[in-house]
């Protein structure tokens, strides 16, 4: 496994990895044209894709053959992850601590830094919740992000290693 900045090559990876977690937000919302076209607040998913890829704010864990393991995609400026999924072929554990790890070497460890993850019950979605949970990451707040009901968690100076 090894991490890489994410090109536009990347995009139908980013794409298809992002279509594995429809399903969870299919517990909240039933139409998802607002989740990846955006609204009068948000850019569509497509546009923010290509912004974090031109920002350089979003970075690929893959394989020895140059499969999607995993995407984390981030903002400096607002010191957010925003985007974070890692592909059920991939060693959860891992493909995410590796991500984080790079994360936070971009982001700004002496400020708060949020993450949204889509509210679910699911297994699956458990894990994510866990890792949070163990990188310091503690429940801040629900709210809504594209239509869909998300949580928002934070990670305060005081939990960063």
């Amino acid at each position: 496994m090894k991490i890489r900045i994410v090109t536009d090559v990347d995009i139908p990876q980013w794409l298809k990895l992002s279509s594995e977690h429809d399903c969870y937000v299919y517990e909240s919302v039933q139409d998802l044209s607002e989740w990846y076209d955006g609204n009068e607040n948000s850019i569509s998913f497509s546009s923010y894709m290509k912004s974090k890829i031109l920002q350089q704010e979003a970075f690929m864990s893959v394989d020895r053959n140059d499969v999607c393991l995993g995407i984390i995609s981030f903002s400096k400026k607002s010191n957010n992850i925003t985007f974070f999924g890692i592909s059920r072929q991939a060693d959860f554990r891992v493909t995410a601590n590796a991500l984080f790890q790079c994360a936070f070497e971009f982001l700004d460890t002496s400020r708060p830094i949020f993450i949204n993850e889509i509210i679910s019950t699911s297994e699956w979605m458990n894990l994510y919740y866990n890792l949070y949970h163990e990188l310091g990451f503690v429940f801040f707040g629900n709210s809504t992000e594209n239509g869909v009901p998300v949580r928002t968690l934070v990670k305060t100076p005081s939990t960063h290693p």
